[in-house]
């Protein structure tokens, strides 16, 4: 793959506006973090592992049934948002993704209150849980009117209140959250869980609040929304595929090894996924309406994807290896001492950071290009391969094992991904570039190494 670049001066102002980006958001995910740190270390303290169990359980349910409801609502959004040219043509496109946003809610509760007899039979084996899978019905749909603002507020560049949404919504919650998980103990899964929902969509409410009265005329509200449902349908069968092959594995594991061991695969998943993924989130917010922007050029998408690969793995191999180094301390503060198992764990898996965020920067192409049969495969595949590993590699080597699955499942997705954006589109990423992961990777994996001795 040949090397496209940028001009120095440009590459250097789009450096700023991407450092810009990153330091807002990332800002906001550090005070995020330290508020899902407290809730989580609260949970884990007051109840203990089956508690952050049926956490991960019930919030699994509630990110595959909101995947599955919302139809890819805030990529199809910013897409069609930043895509649009024009003052009125912004307007009906901000309308659009508001229009879409409610329908889906709507859909959204309807469907999983329906479904709450199916999905606790599933989970626990009886309609013990039906009760609390009918309240997840409030929450999916309250995500469906949050990810609509969300899309809307990214899409229109109001990145500043997008972040100030994003923490006020969870400090709220949390402080909100405190009385419930004390009084209520290991029942208070799904009262926390309701107020977070409830409380994070009234904070992108307000934020974005007048957005969606910038409407046009209606027949082009209506076929905008048709042309977002179809594309959507592509990510909510690829975005469903991936919840549904995670939510199977925890209800296996659950089965196999009981609540403590779904506890601490939670507490791991998220340490290896969550934590360092932060800085993927924060700067995808200002990348990828820019790569939407510039759908039309391959030329101009192959140098910001290299730019922003670069970028990435520049801030995230230290913190990865400091997180390898420091990772019992991590365990200790963030959870408790009965979650130490999971060390050993995640330290196998954080090197695989790497390749993640290389699929991930160039997974951005394919859905900039609104290519959605390709990016159906892609997560498909990906879904299915890390199903497989987990539970192949925890059978043979118990939760240790889930790290080497987690790492083996990017060795087989990364290659996947970089290919089919190089050979369909014509997107590549540098030589340059292509050397840096390698070497982030290999100190990353040296470090994990000389620890493990």
């Amino acid at each position: 793959m040949g090397e496209v670049t940028a001009g120095t001066a440009g590459a250097t102002g789009l450096s700023r506006r991407v450092v810009k980006a990153m330091c807002v958001f990332g800002g906001t995910q550090m005070l995020t973090l330290l508020c899902s740190i407290v809730r989580t270390k609260l949970i884990a303290v007051v109840a203990g592992q089956a508690g952050i169990g049926l956490l991960g359980l019930y919030g699994a349910a509630i990110e595959m049934l909101s995947a599955l409801s919302q139809m890819g609502l805030r990529t199809s959004g910013v897409r069609e948002i930043s895509g649009s040219t024009g003052n009125e043509s912004r307007k009906a496109a901000v309308r659009r993704v508001w229009t879409y946003g409610v329908t889906a809610a709507c859909v959204g509760a309807v469907v999983t209150v329906v479904l709450s007899p199916l999905l606790s039979r599933i989970a626990f084996g009886d309609g013990s849980g039906t009760g609390g899978f009918a309240c997840i019905g409030l929450i999916v749909g309250l995500n469906a009117l949050t990810a609509s603002r969300q899309a809307i507020m990214q899409g229109t560049g109001r990145l500043r209140a997008l972040a100030r949404a994003s923490v006020a919504g969870t400090a709220v919650s949390l402080i909100v959250s405190v009385p419930a998980i004390y009084m209520l103990r290991e029942k208070s899964i799904i009262a926390v869980l309701l107020i977070y929902g409830a409380v994070t969509a009234m904070a992108y409410m307000y934020g974005s609040r007048g957005e969606t009265g910038m409407a046009t005329g209606g027949g082009a509200v209506s076929g905008g929304v048709k042309r977002m449902l179809r594309f959507g349908v592509y990510m909510t069968v690829a975005d469903g595929a991936v919840w549904l092959c995670e939510y199977l594995f925890m209800s296996w594991l659950r089965g196999a090894a009981g609540e403590n061991e779904l506890g601490l695969y939670q507490a791991g998943h998220t340490l290896s996924v969550k934590y360092i993924g932060m800085i993927f989130t924060a700067i995808a917010m200002e990348y990828y309406p820019r790569l939407s922007g510039v759908a039309g050029s391959r030329r101009r998408m192959s140098a910001y994807l290299d730019h922003e690969l670069r970028i990435v793995v520049r801030a995230a191999v230290p913190a990865a290896v400091a997180f390898i180094v420091l990772m019992p301390m991590a365990v200790d503060v963030l959870y408790s001492d009965e979650f130490a198992g999971v060390t050993t764990m995640v330290r196998i898996a954080v090197p695989a950071t790497l390749l993640r965020a290389v699929a991930w920067c160039s997974g951005f192409v394919i859905l900039s290009k609104g290519d959605g049969r390709v990016f159906l495969l892609t997560e498909c595949v990906s879904g299915v391969t890390a199903l497989v590993l987990n539970v192949v590699c925890y059978s043979a080597y118990g939760i240790d094992g889930l790290g080497l699955a987690f790492a083996g499942t990017y060795a087989i997705y990364t290659p996947l991904v970089v290919g089919i954006v190089w050979r369909r589109y014509g997107v590549g990423i540098s030589w340059r570039t292509w050397g840096l992961v390698s070497a982030g990777l290999g100190v990353c994996v040296l470090t994990t190494v000389m620890l493990s001795i």
